[in-house]
């Protein structure tokens, strides 16, 4: 099974979010999502959100909190942790993909165009990080329809 992280870095209080423009996976390519990559051999989810988010930005945030995992409907193909933080950083892109700072609700209107589960992500994750959800953390899978 392919295991990835991915990660919002927001400012303070949330109004605006890191986020990469992907080229690559093909179905990716153009859209924004969250920093994030695969997780490696004898990694742990949460060193390799902090190493992918380095690799990508260049700021090297060693505080992120799980709020949500994604799976596919037999949980064989696929694992996806998804990680908030509010350290105050620094961002830049630092490979071909570019990483900015945008306006978290412009994202979740869709005035961007964006991975498809992107704005219910980030809310998600707002509502995790102003303890809005009572729950430690949300699992997430993938029906079929959708692929």
């Amino acid at each position: 099974m392919k295991r990835y992280v991915v990660g919002f870095h927001f400012a303070r209080h949330g109004n605006l979010v890191t986020l990469i423009r992907k080229d690559h996976p093909e179905w990716q390519a153009g859209k924004l999502n969250g920093v994030g990559g695969e997780i490696v051999d004898g990694e742990t989810s949460e060193c390799a959100m902090r190493r992918e988010f380095r690799e990508e930005t260049g700021a090297d945030i060693d505080s992120w909190k799980l709020f949500a995992t994604l799976t596919d409907k037999d949980k064989s193909r696929f694992l996806v942790d998804f990680y908030w933080s509010t350290i105050e950083a620094s961002v830049e892109s630092k490979t071909n993909e570019e990483v900015s700072r945008y306006a978290t609700q412009d994202v979740i209107i869709g005035d961007e165009k964006t991975i498809a589960n992107l704005p219910w992500m980030l809310l998600m994750a707002l509502n995790d990080m102003n303890g809005v959800d009572n729950c430690a953390r949300f699992e997430i899978t993938e029906m079929e329809w959708y692929r």
